[in-house]
């Protein structure tokens, strides 16, 4: 009797051992068990609401002399001095966040439509359709925050 006790013990061990072991991936940044991470953004991860400013090119000008300020209600104030021109855009409104939560546009209710990538410390201005700038002048068109 001890023996087919042990003989099917063995026969047991036999079959467990032949199974398939389940490898598990590990997490990578921004997944977690194989889903994306969405909550992860510029809106609700950095500090973004502050004054921004810096000198964008200017296609006829020296410089645009660039300052917005972002508040965490949701609203802006957008000065830019257009240098050797004495010529300065004053708008302010309402700050839109893009779907994934990175991009804001800035709009006051009529034709003014600015788009900017949020980052650490610093606002990037985008084209018109949204996307980086790039060339040589891409690294021209960030603002740096101030406080």
């Amino acid at each position: 009797m001890t023996k087919f006790i042990l003989a099917g013990l063995v026969l047991v061990m036999t079959f467990a051992s032949c199974n398939k072991s389940t490898e598990t991936k590990p997490e990578t940044a921004g997944e977690t068990n194989g889903i994306e991470d969405r909550e992860h953004s510029s809106k609700n991860s950095l500090d973004w609401f502050g004054t921004y400013d810096g000198l964008l090119p200017c296609a006829d000008c020296e410089a645009i002399k660039t300052t917005i300020t972002l508040t965490f209600e949701g609203a802006f104030v957008y000065t830019a001095e257009y240098l050797n021109k004495g010529f300065t855009v004053e708008n302010s409104g309402e700050i839109i966040w893009s779907e994934n939560g990175n991009n804001i546009t800035l709009k006051d209710g009529e034709s003014f439509n600015v788009q900017l990538k949020v980052t650490e410390n610093a606002l990037i201005q985008l084209d018109t359709d949204g996307n980086l700038i790039e060339g040589a002048l891409a690294d021209h068109y960030r603002l740096n925050k101030l406080n």
